[in-house]
């Protein structure tokens, strides 16, 4: 139970983070370009990460232990490439407004 717990407040909060995150790095670009890039590309991310992480959570032949080192790793992935779509985000932004 600890773990079905720690899995799912773990991404909720990882995600709270990063929207307020992305909503003060874009604070000074068009708020309908900006929700647009969240809304397809980020979202869409975050919606395959999910779908992998459950694909594996359901997957009977990996151990407890297993499982939460698939959600650990890719949620590390994710704080990687959110950073990584932020430096997007930016450079498209900036290549818009020249």
């Amino acid at each position: 139970m600890e773990t079905a717990f720690h899995c799912n407040s773990r991404p909720r909060d990882m995600i709270e983070e990063m929207e307020s995150t992305y909503v003060e790095k874009t604070k000074n670009m068009d708020n309908k370009w900006t929700q647009n890039m969240w809304d397809k590309t980020w979202a869409k991310y975050l919606e395959n990460v999910h779908m992998f992480i459950s694909s594996k959570l359901n997957n009977e032949s990996f151990s407890l232990r297993d499982k939460q080192k698939i959600i650990d790793t890719s949620l590390q992935w994710t704080k990687a490439d959110f950073n990584i779509f932020l430096r997007h985000v930016n450079d498209r932004w900036n290549k818009n407004i020249k």
